[in-house]
C-alpha cells in the first residue's frame, strides 16, 4: 500500500506550505500538515518556513519527522534596512504588492492557492491545490494531532529534572512592544487574577521571550509580579515549563494557546487565557478566561 501510494506520489506536483513566525505558528503549519495526510496521502508536501516578519524568526519544529521536505526562506528585512529604501524602490515595491495580489486572488478563485485558515477554508481545498498561505490558526486540532505533535517535540521524557511549579505565566513580549495595533497584557489583569490563589512567589515563575530588565520595566507596577523569579529559556523550554505547572496563565502569545492546548488534551490540567484569545474553539471549554 505503502509503495503505491509512493509511485502515485510521484504523479502530482507537491503542495507548497508557506509559514511565518516561530514555534506556535510552524506547529500550527505542523497541524495543517497532519490534516492535509489525512485528506491527500497521495500528495506530497513542501513546507517553506519564511525568515521574514517584525522579528527575524527560523525553523524551531523538526517538520521532517512528519516525513515532509522542509526548507527555510531568507526573506527577513531588517527595520533599517526598511528605512533606508529609496522612494523609488518603495514605489516600486507597492506596485509590485498590488500585482502579486491580483494574481493571488484569480489563483484563489482557481482552488490552485488558498488560505486554510480555518475549517471552512481548508474543507474547499481542491485535489488540484498548489500552494497554501496562511497563519492556520483556526484549523480544528483533536487530541490525535495534539499527541503526534507533542511526540514530535519531546518523546516520553519532556518533563525529565523539571521540578514542579504551583504556578508559570508566560509573558509575551517579543515584537509586540514595536507594534502599535496591539500590546502587551497589562499586567494588572494578571495579578488580580492569580492573587486569589494566594501563591508564595518561591513557588511560581514567570517564562518571556524577553530579558529580565525589559519585562520588569513592563511590570514595574505589579508588586506580585516583579516578585516572581523569570525565566528566559527557548521555546521547547517554555512549553515545558508552561505544561509542567499546577497553574498555567498565558497571554497573547501562540505559544501560550499550544501550551493551553497540551495540557487540555493530554494533562487536563487547569490554563488561563486573556478573553482575546478565546476564538480557539476546541479550548473554549477546557480554559478559565480572564
Amino acid at each position: 500500500m505503502g509503495s503505491a501510494i509512493g509511485k502515485i506520489q510521484i504523479l502530482f506536483p507537491a503542495i507548497r506550505i508557506h509559514t511565518w513566525g516561530g514555534l506556535g505558528s510552524q506547529l500550527f503549519a505542523a497541524n495543517l500538515v497532519l490534516k492535509l495526510q489525512e485528506k491527500y496521502p497521495y500528495r506530497r508536501l513542501n513546507i517553506l518556513i519564511h525568515t521574514s516578519g517584525v522579528t527575524r524568526r527560523e525553523c524551531e519544529f523538526d517538520f521532517g519527522s512528519l516525513n515532509v521536505v522542509y526548507r527555510q526562506i531568507e526573506d527577513f528585512e531588517s527595520r533599517h534596512n526598511k528605512n533606508t529604501a529609496t522612494d523609488s524602490v518603495d514605489w516600486y515595491q507597492h506596485f509590485f504588492n498590488w500585482i502579486a495580489q491580483k494574481i493571488r486572488r484569480f489563483l484563489d478563485s482557481t482552488s490552485l492557492i488558498k488560505s486554510a485558515n480555518d475549517d471552512l477554508s481548508f474543507e474547499s481545498i481542491r485535489p488540484w491545490i498548489l500552494s497554501l498561505r496562511g497563519h492556520y490558526t483556526k484549523l480544528n486540532i483533536d487530541k490525535s494531532r495534539a499527541l503526534t505533535l507533542f511526540n514530535t517535540m519531546y518523546g516520553q521524557s519532556w518533563n525529565k529534572g523539571l521540578v514542579p511549579l504551583k504556578l508559570v505565566i508566560h509573558y509575551r513580549l517579543g515584537d509586540l512592544l514595536e507594534l502599535n495595533e496591539k500590546g502587551p497584557i497589562e499586567p494588572n489583569r494578571i495579578e488580580a487574577l492569580i492573587i486569589k490563589h494566594e501563591i508564595a512567589s518561591e513557588s511560581a515563575r514567570i517564562m518571556s521571550d524577553s530579558s529580565a530588565a525589559d519585562l520588569i520595566q513592563v511590570l514595574k507596577n505589579s508588586a506580585y509580579l516583579k516578585s516572581l523569579k523569570i525565566m528566559n529559556a527557548t521555546p521547547q523550554l517554555t512549553i515545558t515549563q508552561c505544561m509542567n505547572a499546577d497553574t498555567f496563565v498565558g497571554t497573547n502569545a501562540k505559544l501560550s494557546l499550544w501550551a493551553v492546548i497540551f495540557r487540555a488534551f493530554l494533562f487536563d490540567k487547569p490554563s488561563y487565557l486573556p478573553i482575546e484569545m478565546n476564538w480557539k474553539n476546541e479550548i473554549k471549554s477546557k480554559c478559565d478566561w480572564y
